[in-house]
């Protein structure tokens, strides 16, 4: 005998299939539906994506024995699907057509343009200000989170610059003296309340450095404990981050000067 519901249709809520998933070909977030009241004999909803509402070439995702969601994992592969499609099982059968079906709309958010300009002029440190451009739309984007890395996709990465920053935000800054280690890129993810993406947006490192050479001094003042003359050096080759400086310091009785390199 054939079921009486092997016919009826799920009725999906409005607008709560959404994509929270922020990666392009990638798809997570919670899918709604309501039960109708032919449903009662109902024991499991089996969820899969499909190529269209009828359930084409679908794909098994999981199933649910009570309520009317559906948790999709995060980075879960759209390949060729284009729904997401329900059915109804009893103890005995599964339907033949889908109960419901809602179009997936794939959100992608990530930053793009970012740049970094490292103010640290000793090797191997870095220090200085990291900007990004945001999404077109962050509608669902919670926090942009930054590492560094051994490379552009996210080998070995470490937070860096305090980590997360909250959307609205188009820049952090990296405290002076950060080591570089091995790393040579900087990695920025947008992250919703479902999870972080798994593909960043990021910018190649160079360590700035700037040293002056040929240090030399020759005192001129003959008087015990006191100094005079001329400091004397050659500038960096690229001096385009410098600012030069010299001050007193008083130091165990006598005066020295300091050359400083900012």
């Amino acid at each position: 005998m054939r079921h009486a519901w092997a016919r009826a249709q799920l009725s999906l809520v409005q607008h709560t299939a959404q994509d929270k998933d922020l990666d392009e070909l990638e798809i997570g977030g919670v899918l709604f539906w309501k039960n109708g009241s032919d449903f009662t004999e109902a024991t499991h909803y089996e969820v899969y994506l499909a190529e269209d509402r009828n359930g084409t070439n679908r794909s098994y995702l999981g199933n649910i024995s009570d309520g009317a969601s559906f948790d999709v994992p995060a980075d879960t592969a759209l390949e060729a699907f284009s729904h997401l499609v329900v059915y109804a099982r009893s103890e005995l059968v599964e339907q033949s057509t889908p109960a419901a079906a809602r179009r997936i709309v794939d959100t992608v958010a990530s930053v793009s343009a970012v740049s970094f300009v490292d103010l640290d002029l000793d090797e191997d440190e870095l220090g200085g200000h990291l900007l990004w451009q945001e999404p077109s739309s962050t509608e669902r984007v919670e926090f942009y989170v930054v590492y560094l890395a051994l490379d552009s996709v996210g080998t070995g990465r470490s937070l860096a610059a305090g980590g997360e920053v909250l959307v609205g935000t188009q820049r952090t800054t990296l405290p002076a003296d950060t080591s570089i280690s091995s790393f040579n890129h900087f990695l920025v993810y947008t992250k919703s309340a479902l999870a972080e993406q798994s593909t960043p947006v990021g910018v190649a490192l160079y360590d700035s450095t700037a040293f002056v050479g040929n240090l030399s001094f020759a005192d001129k003042d003959l008087d015990v404990t006191e100094l005079g003359g001329n400091i004397t050096w050659f500038p960096p080759a690229d001096d385009r981050l410098v600012t030069f400086g010299m001050k007193p310091v008083h130091e165990r009785h006598f005066w020295d000067l300091l050359f400083l390199s900012l």
